[in-house]
Protein backbone atom coordinates (compact mmCIF):
# COMPACT_ATOMS: atom_id res chain seq x y z
CA UNK A 1 0.00 0.00 0.00
CA UNK A 2 1.67 3.18 -1.23
CA UNK A 3 0.17 5.62 1.32
CA UNK A 4 1.49 3.91 4.44
CA UNK A 5 4.14 4.86 7.02
CA UNK A 6 6.19 2.15 8.78
CA UNK A 7 6.68 2.72 12.50
CA UNK A 8 8.23 0.71 15.34
CA UNK A 9 7.09 0.66 18.95
CA UNK A 10 9.87 1.87 21.23
CA UNK A 11 8.58 -0.25 24.12
CA UNK A 12 8.01 -3.70 22.60
CA UNK A 13 9.82 -3.19 19.21
CA UNK A 14 6.71 -4.23 17.29
CA UNK A 15 6.83 -3.12 13.63
CA UNK A 16 3.61 -1.63 12.26
CA UNK A 17 2.40 0.38 9.32
CA UNK A 18 -0.20 3.13 9.54
CA UNK A 19 -1.95 5.15 6.83
CA UNK A 20 -0.24 8.34 5.69
CA UNK A 21 -3.25 10.41 6.87
CA UNK A 22 -2.13 9.77 10.48
CA UNK A 23 1.20 11.52 9.92
CA UNK A 24 2.07 13.78 12.83
CA UNK A 25 -0.43 12.11 15.21
CA UNK A 26 -0.10 9.51 17.95
CA UNK A 27 -1.40 5.95 17.80
CA UNK A 28 -1.57 3.02 20.22
CA UNK A 29 0.67 0.01 19.78
CA UNK A 30 -1.30 -3.16 19.13
CA UNK A 31 1.23 -5.19 21.06
CA UNK A 32 1.52 -3.31 24.36
CA UNK A 33 -0.93 -0.35 24.02
CA UNK A 34 1.94 2.12 24.30
CA UNK A 35 1.65 5.53 22.60
CA UNK A 36 3.74 5.73 19.44
CA UNK A 37 4.29 8.99 17.56
CA UNK A 38 3.85 8.81 13.78
CA UNK A 39 6.52 10.86 11.94
CA UNK A 40 5.19 13.71 9.86
CA UNK A 41 5.35 13.86 6.09
CA UNK A 42 8.69 15.15 4.85
CA UNK A 43 8.79 17.85 2.20
CA UNK A 44 11.77 18.53 0.00
CA UNK A 45 12.46 21.89 -1.52
CA UNK A 46 14.69 22.56 -4.50
CA UNK A 47 16.40 25.93 -4.67
CA UNK A 48 17.39 27.35 -8.02
CA UNK A 49 20.98 28.45 -8.50
CA UNK A 50 21.58 32.16 -8.29
CA UNK A 51 23.32 32.15 -11.69
CA UNK A 52 23.22 29.38 -14.24
CA UNK A 53 26.56 27.62 -14.62
CA UNK A 54 28.51 28.50 -17.68
CA UNK A 55 28.13 26.03 -20.45
CA UNK A 56 31.23 23.99 -21.01
CA UNK A 57 32.57 23.72 -24.51
CA UNK A 58 33.92 20.26 -23.86
CA UNK A 59 31.80 17.41 -25.03
CA UNK A 60 29.94 15.69 -22.25
CA UNK A 61 30.09 11.97 -22.13
CA UNK A 62 26.76 10.33 -21.76
CA UNK A 63 26.45 8.14 -18.72
CA UNK A 64 25.36 4.65 -19.26
CA UNK A 65 21.80 4.01 -18.27
CA UNK A 66 21.67 1.99 -15.09
CA UNK A 67 18.54 0.09 -14.30
CA UNK A 68 16.92 1.55 -11.19
CA UNK A 69 15.78 -1.15 -8.81
CA UNK A 70 12.08 -1.22 -8.11
CA UNK A 71 11.22 0.25 -4.68
CA UNK A 72 10.44 -2.30 -2.08
CA UNK A 73 6.77 -2.40 -1.37
CA UNK A 74 5.91 -1.55 2.26
CA UNK A 75 4.49 -4.29 4.41
CA UNK A 76 0.71 -4.58 4.25
CA UNK A 77 -1.36 -2.58 6.66
CA UNK A 78 -2.82 -4.69 9.40
CA UNK A 79 -6.56 -4.32 9.11
CA UNK A 80 -7.63 -6.98 11.55
CA UNK A 81 -10.77 -5.19 12.69
CA UNK A 82 -12.54 -3.76 9.66
CA UNK A 83 -15.56 -2.66 11.71
CA UNK A 84 -13.45 -0.51 14.03
CA UNK A 85 -13.56 3.10 12.74
CA UNK A 86 -10.25 3.82 14.50
CA UNK A 87 -8.19 0.58 14.34
CA UNK A 88 -4.89 2.33 15.14
CA UNK A 89 -6.20 4.06 18.27
CA UNK A 90 -5.33 7.53 17.00
CA UNK A 91 -5.61 10.09 19.79
CA UNK A 92 -7.50 13.26 18.84
CA UNK A 93 -5.99 16.50 20.03
CA UNK A 94 -8.74 18.54 21.76
CA UNK A 95 -6.50 21.18 23.28
CA UNK A 96 -7.95 23.85 20.96
CA UNK A 97 -11.49 23.47 22.39
CA UNK A 98 -12.34 26.33 24.83
CA UNK A 99 -13.19 24.98 28.27
CA UNK A 100 -14.34 26.42 31.60
CA UNK A 101 -11.47 27.34 33.92
CA UNK A 102 -13.43 26.07 36.94
CA UNK A 103 -15.10 22.78 35.88
CA UNK A 104 -13.24 22.12 32.56
CA UNK A 105 -16.50 21.63 30.66
CA UNK A 106 -16.67 22.68 27.01
CA UNK A 107 -18.01 26.22 26.62
CA UNK A 108 -21.22 26.48 24.60
CA UNK A 109 -21.01 28.68 22.58
CA UNK A 110 -17.19 28.85 22.50
CA UNK A 111 -17.17 32.62 23.17
CA UNK A 112 -19.64 32.42 26.09
CA UNK A 113 -18.84 34.46 29.18
CA UNK A 114 -20.73 32.37 31.78
CA UNK A 115 -20.30 28.59 32.01
CA UNK A 116 -23.66 26.83 31.87
CA UNK A 117 -22.39 23.96 33.98
CA UNK A 118 -21.10 25.75 37.09
CA UNK A 119 -21.84 29.47 36.55
CA UNK A 120 -18.19 30.52 36.42
CA UNK A 121 -17.61 34.00 34.95
CA UNK A 122 -14.69 33.83 32.51
CA UNK A 123 -14.12 37.61 32.66
CA UNK A 124 -14.57 38.31 36.38
CA UNK A 125 -12.82 35.04 37.29
CA UNK A 126 -15.38 34.08 39.91
CA UNK A 127 -18.33 31.73 40.22
CA UNK A 128 -21.84 33.17 40.34
CA UNK A 129 -24.34 31.63 42.73
CA UNK A 130 -26.98 29.51 40.98
CA UNK A 131 -30.45 28.86 42.38
CA UNK A 132 -33.05 26.24 41.56
CA UNK A 133 -36.54 27.81 41.33
CA UNK A 134 -39.61 25.63 41.84
CA UNK A 135 -42.86 26.71 40.15
CA UNK A 136 -45.84 27.39 42.42
CA UNK A 137 -48.67 24.86 42.37
CA UNK A 138 -52.40 25.22 43.06
CA UNK A 139 -51.79 24.10 46.63
CA UNK A 140 -49.27 26.92 47.10
CA UNK A 141 -51.87 29.47 45.94
CA UNK A 142 -54.53 28.04 48.26
CA UNK A 143 -52.13 28.14 51.19
CA UNK A 144 -51.05 31.70 50.37
CA UNK A 145 -54.64 32.99 50.01
CA UNK A 146 -56.24 30.92 52.77
CA UNK A 147 -56.37 33.94 55.07
CA UNK A 148 -57.66 36.06 52.18
CA UNK A 149 -60.62 33.72 51.71
CA UNK A 150 -61.18 33.71 55.47
CA UNK A 151 -61.24 37.52 55.59
CA UNK A 152 -63.81 37.64 52.76
CA UNK A 153 -66.04 35.13 54.57
CA UNK A 154 -65.68 37.21 57.75
CA UNK A 155 -66.96 40.33 55.95
CA UNK A 156 -69.94 38.40 54.56
CA UNK A 157 -70.72 37.09 58.04
CA UNK A 158 -70.66 40.62 59.48
CA UNK A 159 -73.13 41.80 56.85
CA UNK A 160 -75.48 38.89 57.52
CA UNK A 161 -75.34 39.42 61.30
CA UNK A 162 -76.03 43.15 60.92
CA UNK A 163 -79.07 42.45 58.74
CA UNK A 164 -80.36 39.94 61.33
CA UNK A 165 -79.89 42.53 64.10
CA UNK A 166 -81.73 45.16 62.06
CA UNK A 167 -84.71 42.87 61.48
CA UNK A 168 -85.02 41.35 64.97
CA UNK A 169 -83.54 43.83 67.45
CA UNK A 170 -86.92 45.32 68.45
CA UNK A 171 -88.48 41.90 68.97
CA UNK A 172 -85.53 40.79 71.09
CA UNK A 173 -85.88 43.82 73.39
CA UNK A 174 -89.65 43.42 73.80
CA UNK A 175 -90.46 41.65 77.07
CA UNK A 176 -86.86 41.81 78.29
CA UNK A 177 -85.44 43.62 81.32
CA UNK A 178 -84.56 46.47 78.96
CA UNK A 179 -88.25 47.55 78.87
CA UNK A 180 -89.41 50.04 81.52
CA UNK A 181 -92.75 49.69 83.22
CA UNK A 182 -93.96 53.12 82.10
CA UNK A 183 -94.83 53.81 78.50
CA UNK A 184 -94.28 56.98 76.53
CA UNK A 185 -97.23 59.30 77.15
CA UNK A 186 -97.02 60.87 73.69
CA UNK A 187 -96.56 57.84 71.45
CA UNK A 188 -97.82 55.16 73.82
CA UNK A 189 -94.85 52.97 73.00
CA UNK A 190 -92.86 51.20 75.70
CA UNK A 191 -89.79 52.86 77.10
CA UNK A 192 -86.39 51.10 77.14
CA UNK A 193 -83.48 51.51 79.43
CA UNK A 194 -81.28 51.18 76.30
CA UNK A 195 -83.12 51.83 73.03
CA UNK A 196 -82.85 49.03 70.43
CA UNK A 197 -81.86 51.54 67.78
CA UNK A 198 -78.86 52.64 69.83
CA UNK A 199 -77.64 49.05 70.20
CA UNK A 200 -78.17 48.45 66.49
CA UNK A 201 -76.25 51.65 65.64
CA UNK A 202 -73.24 50.73 67.77
CA UNK A 203 -73.26 47.15 66.46
CA UNK A 204 -73.29 48.45 62.90
CA UNK A 205 -70.37 50.80 63.62
CA UNK A 206 -68.40 47.96 65.20
CA UNK A 207 -69.14 45.67 62.22
CA UNK A 208 -68.06 48.39 59.79
CA UNK A 209 -64.75 48.85 61.64
CA UNK A 210 -63.96 45.13 61.64
CA UNK A 211 -65.04 44.83 58.00
CA UNK A 212 -62.78 47.74 57.02
CA UNK A 213 -59.69 46.10 58.50
CA UNK A 214 -60.60 42.79 56.86
CA UNK A 215 -61.09 44.55 53.50
CA UNK A 216 -57.68 46.26 53.76
CA UNK A 217 -56.08 42.90 54.45
CA UNK A 218 -57.76 41.41 51.36
CA UNK A 219 -56.56 44.27 49.15
CA UNK A 220 -52.97 43.91 50.43
CA UNK A 221 -52.99 40.16 49.78
CA UNK A 222 -54.40 40.63 46.27
CA UNK A 223 -51.56 43.02 45.44
CA UNK A 224 -49.16 40.26 46.42
CA UNK A 225 -51.24 37.68 44.53
CA UNK A 226 -48.48 35.22 43.62
CA UNK A 227 -46.85 33.33 46.49
CA UNK A 228 -43.12 33.53 46.87
CA UNK A 229 -41.29 30.91 44.84
CA UNK A 230 -39.19 28.35 46.67
CA UNK A 231 -35.47 29.00 46.13
CA UNK A 232 -32.84 26.38 46.84
CA UNK A 233 -29.21 27.51 46.57
CA UNK A 234 -26.90 24.97 44.92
Amino acid sequence: MADAIPITCAKCNKAMTVPAKLAGKKVKCKGCDAIVAVPGAKETFKFADDEPAARSTKPVKKAKAVATPAPASPPPVDDEDENNPNPYGAIEDNSHIPRCAFCAQEMDPPDARICKGCGYDMQERRRHESKAVYENSIGDYLTHHGTTIGAALFIIALIVIDVIFFMNMADWFEGSWMVQEDKDQVTGKPKYWIPPGLVLTWATIMFLGMGWYALRYIIRKLKDFHPRETLTAE
